[in-house]
């Protein structure tokens, strides 16, 4: 579910037992890798919906994403609340790729907050995933890799140390970040909201 909070600016928080990973197009060295992208066709309607607009360089969306998956692949209820299907998931990048949006690092994004000069896209957009779940990278990754898009992943350790089968391994995360066109940021944060716009600060 993905809310829209508008006129807040998101909170970077240290928090904790988290780490971030910046990923883009991952490979597929880890035990379990990345899948094929799901076929997406934009409609007539989505195209005049979603039509491209004019640069907008005064704020950056910022989505924050939980899970890839269909409801039975959650074991927590409340973790399948806030999950989404890879069909719609890959619908959903489609249009913000037509729409004209291009994503940008954390470090880009937390730049332009600062108020430093930082080179943007005519229309900017941080897009970040929550814990580490596999089938974020999974189902996820080729999408992001077929439309050039990159995505921030803040890492629950505690899961991952724990092996738990839901969360990503050492091994997929040390994958990501040795085949990622980026570089790898371990700077322990979180973002809140879940969706909110980022202005420049001006003071």
């Amino acid at each position: 579910m993905i809310e829209m909070l508008r006129g807040r600016l998101p909170v970077l928080i240290a928090v904790l037992g988290s780490a971030c990973l910046f990923l883009t197009a991952c490979g597929d060295s880890a035990p379990q890798s990345p899948v094929p992208p799901p076929s997406v066709t934009l409609t007539a309607k989505d195209k005049e919906v979603w039509a491209p607009a004019p640069p907008d360089r005064s704020a950056i969306p910022v989505l924050l994403y939980h899970g890839i998956g269909e409801e039975s692949d959650f074991s927590n209820p409340d973790d399948a609340a806030f999950g989404v299907d890879p069909g719609d998931f890959a619908k959903q990048m489609t249009l913000l790729k037509h729409a004209g949006y291009r994503t940008i690092s954390l470090d880009e994004f937390v730049r332009f907050v600062r108020g430093d000069h930082v080179q943007l896209p005519p229309r900017p957009l941080l897009l970040t995933f929550d814990d580490a779940r596999a089938d974020s990278w999974i189902e996820g990754d080729g999408i992001l890799r077929k439309l050039g898009f990159n995505a921030v992943m803040f890492v629950d350790v505690g899961r991952v140390e724990d092996g738990d089968p839901e969360y990503m391994s050492w091994e997929q995360l040390d994958a990501a970040r040795r085949s990622g066109a980026g570089s790898c940021s371990c700077t322990p944060v979180a973002v809140t909201p879940t969706f909110a716009m980022a202005r420049r600060r001006t003071t």
